[in-house]
């Protein structure tokens, strides 16, 4: 079933790809960052630039450059990071190359005390120096501070991919005025699926793809904040085996004392499933929102305790379509609805969802340059609420 959308107008420029947006609530400012070609200019290489702009009530900002270089690494999957602090500081990660291999870059940071009208560059996330893939971060607030979850490689050798031994591991460091208290928290886990983190009332949670010795790469995730927490612990058995990285990690939101995961399975006949869960991290039984036509790429949105929106991206017929669809905790779910068609393959990346009030921002990237991203605004109307 089509829906009536309405579209919203994003300030980004041509080529503009690889969005990420984060906000505090539904009827916070929708903070945004994305990657840019720069303008050309006469005798230079071609650049590339982080980008920044926020929603409030009056519209869009103008779009703030964060940096702007010949050696961001651009790509689809592995895309830039915001999160906003509680006393109002901004953080944006992005990807930078450190050396010839094709898998050699560093997860960069910096941050705005002015709204994101200047930005300070703090440098990598991490301080192993090696010329090894570092990415898919995941930023979510601690209190006046940002905590960071990245893919870390070091440990891989090769071309810095584990193509010739190693294994990838998950990170998490503080970011303030400096980075901080690194700590390693999954030694082994799948090379190229995002991150997804929330902060809830019993601290930080990161959700990410592991992988076993037997190639199983189902999600698990790690709660920080106690003495008992910190240990990796598998969400749902899937038991998705499969020799190679997917590249479709799972997407997570949280209100209050409340969380919902959202994720895609290649096991059996394949889908996506979403389940909820507390603060503490226990999660109940996942439920099926989609089936084998869903190629993956998810994002989730809590409207309240009991009810999330979920979106995904799935064949129909000759076209690929992003879905969205409301479901419950009770497992009642609403019809799954076509929100756009969007181009087949990669190109599209990972389209992202926000809230303006009572309604709905879907995000992706277009596949036509003039364009650069594209957005809609769902009414509440074509995806009513199940909770009364």
């Amino acid at each position: 079933m089509a829906i009536p959308v309405l579209a919203e107008q994003i300030p980004a420029g041509p080529g503009a790809m690889a969005p990420s947006v984060c906000q505090a609530n539904s009827t916070a400012p929708i903070h945004m960052v994305w990657l840019e070609p720069a303008p050309p200019a006469p005798e230079r290489d071609e650049h590339w630039r982080v980008r920044y702009s926020r929603r409030d009530h009056d519209g869009w900002t103008e779009p703030v450059t964060v940096t702007e270089r010949p050696d961001l690494f651009v790509n689809w999957a592995d895309v830039p990071a915001i999160a906003v602090s509680d006393n109002g500081t901004i953080v944006v990660s992005w990807l930078q190359k450190s050396g010839p291999g094709t898998y050699a870059y560093d997860a960069m940071v910096a941050r705005s005390t002015d709204s994101g009208s200047t930005w300070t560059p703090l440098g990598p996330l991490h301080d192993d120096g090696t010329k090894t893939e570092h990415g898919f971060v995941s930023l979510v607030p601690e209190g006046d501070d940002v905590r960071a979850f990245w893919l870390d490689g070091r440990a891989m050798t090769g071309d810095g991919h584990g193509h010739g031994g190693g294994d990838m591991t998950i990170r998490t460091a503080i970011v303030d005025e400096q980075i901080r208290d690194g700590a390693m928290l999954d030694p082994r886990v799948c090379e190229c699926c995002n991150t997804a983190a929330v902060r809830t009332s019993q601290g930080p949670l990161v959700t990410y793809r592991d992988r076993s010795d037997e190639e199983v790469r189902d999600i698990s995730m790690v709660r920080l904040g106690d003495p008992a927490a910190g240990r990796p612990t598998i969400v749902h058995a899937d038991e998705w085996a499969i020799a190679g990285c997917p590249v479709n990690g799972p997407a997570m939101d949280a209100i209050d004392d409340t969380t919902a995961l959202s994720w895609y399975t290649g096991a059996g006949e394949g889908g996506v499933n979403i389940a909820f869960g507390s603060a503490s991290g226990t999660f109940a039984s996942p439920i099926s929102i989609a089936g084998e036509a869903a190629l993956g790429r998810v994002d989730i949105i809590l409207r309240n305790n009991k009810e999330a929106v979920v979106s995904w991206i799935e064949t129909s017929g000759n076209h690929t379509v992003l879905r969205a669809r409301v479901i419950t905790r009770d497992g009642q779910a609403g019809p799954p609805l076509t929100v756009t068609t969007v181009p087949t393959g990669r190109s599209s990346g990972f389209p992202r969802l926000a809230q303006r009030g009572d309604l709905l921002m879907a995000l992706w990237t277009s596949t036509d340059r003039d364009k650069g991203l594209q957005a809609v605004l769902i009414p509440p109307a074509a995806l009513p609420g199940l909770v009364q």
